[in-house]
């Protein structure tokens, strides 16, 4: 069984059959899913994840469709359905025994974080969007709108943390503050960083003039997982 560090790979499915791969790290009623980056792993996630375990979390990265030790379905639509992929996520976390549940994705990721956390409804308690480009559909070869943030935003209702560096040659300040500015649940926060911040995950190691993201992070999970 391929592994992630020293955790072997599981296998949940989509609604649509899809096996996903995925690793589960810790225990316990409070879940956080993370997504990747576009064309990564979710085991780029694995440093991060380690933290979050010894904070007592218990943690699932998922890797999408067609990506790693996930299946690929033949049908073209198919290929996109990325939203079912998370909403695997988010069920089999649950089943695997958390109660309040935080979404973290990263670019792509985050992204696909907001759409999976609008139609969600309550089995998520939570959204964190680092550096996702309002609108990632075209660029998985899916339909208009099926992975957009700025369409899927008026509809996320649970507090969101949104997370962007100036001069971000894949997303800009303008796109999330919109995204940011559609969420209509008032407990929201965003994060400019300079442009030394980053990109996706490498966000979370800024600390600086405009605050430290791994620690904002850490407390928007307090707060809301």
């Amino acid at each position: 069984m391929p592994t992630c560090g020293a955790v072997p790979y599981q296998r949940i499915v989509a609604s649509d059959g899809t096996r996903l791969g995925v690793v589960e790290m810790g225990t316990g009623r409070h879940g956080v899913l993370m997504l990747p980056q576009y064309a990564a792993s979710a085991c780029m996630w694995y440093t991060e994840a380690t933290g979050l375990v010894a904070a007592g979390y218990h943690v699932y990265l998922l890797e999408y469709r067609c990506t790693v030790f996930s299946d690929c379905p033949k049908d073209l639509d198919a290929q996109s359905q990325l939203p079912l992929d998370a909403a695997a996520g988010v069920a089999a976390l649950h089943a695997a025994g958390a109660t309040k549940l935080v979404i973290v994705g990263a670019s792509a990721g985050g992204t696909l974080a907001v759409v999976a956390g609008a139609a969600a409804g309550p089995l998520v308690n939570g959204v964190v969007d680092l550096s996702g480009p309002p609108d990632m559909s075209a660029l998985y070869g899916a339909p208009p709108g099926r992975i957009d943030s700025s369409a899927a935003a008026a509809h996320l209702d649970v507090p969101s943390l949104f997370v962007v560096s100036e001069d971000d040659q894949a997303t800009s300040v303008q796109g999330i503050t919109a995204v940011y500015d559609a969420v209509p649940n008032k407990s929201k926060k965003l994060l400019v960083l300079p442009a030394e911040g980053g990109h996706g995950w490498d966000t979370l190691g800024y600390s600086g003039p405009a605050g430290d993201v791994q620690a904002t992070l850490y407390a928007f999970l307090k707060a809301n997982d």
